[in-house]
């Protein structure tokens, strides 16, 4: 989460952490603002969903959430779209910075290769999470 979420927030604040002026002003000229929003705040909560691979939470509901509560979370509502957003992470990181090792980044422009590299860890990382759910909610 930190690896994408706080380059992106400076960036949209106009801080030109680890990106060259010219990629900022790109940035600043071509996001609006629910993209800006979007890629700022959305990884903190998938990060906080993801956590629920690992917290009795995402084996059982809150008992205060209505009409679920305190029952059994169905193992592929979790299962299915955790290993299908963890090989999405890795190939998109995979294929971004292999493009980006070819491409126009500048060595002023580190953090943004950097944060190529954020999505396959982060699907790496997910992919594991979700073997260790399945291994735990196994019959």
């Amino acid at each position: 989460m930190v690896g994408w979420a706080l380059p992106h927030g400076l960036w949209v604040a106009g801080i030109p952490f680890g990106i060259s002026a010219e990629g900022l002003d790109d940035i600043r000229q071509n996001l609006d603002l629910p993209t800006a929003v979007a890629v700022t705040f959305v990884p903190p909560l998938a990060g906080l969903l993801a956590l629920g691979l690992v917290q009795r939470w995402g084996q059982q509901f809150p008992a205060w959430v209505p009409l679920l509560g305190s029952r059994r979370v169905p193992r592929l509502l979790a299962l299915i779209p955790a290993s299908t957003v963890s090989l999405a992470l890795v190939f998109y990181g995979v294929l971004s910075a292999t493009a980006a090792v070819g491409g126009t980044l500048s060595r002023a422009d580190w953090a943004v290769f950097g944060t190529l590299f954020v999505f396959a860890g982060w699907g790496v990382a997910l992919g594991v999470t979700t073997a260790g759910y399945y291994a735990a909610t196994r019959a």
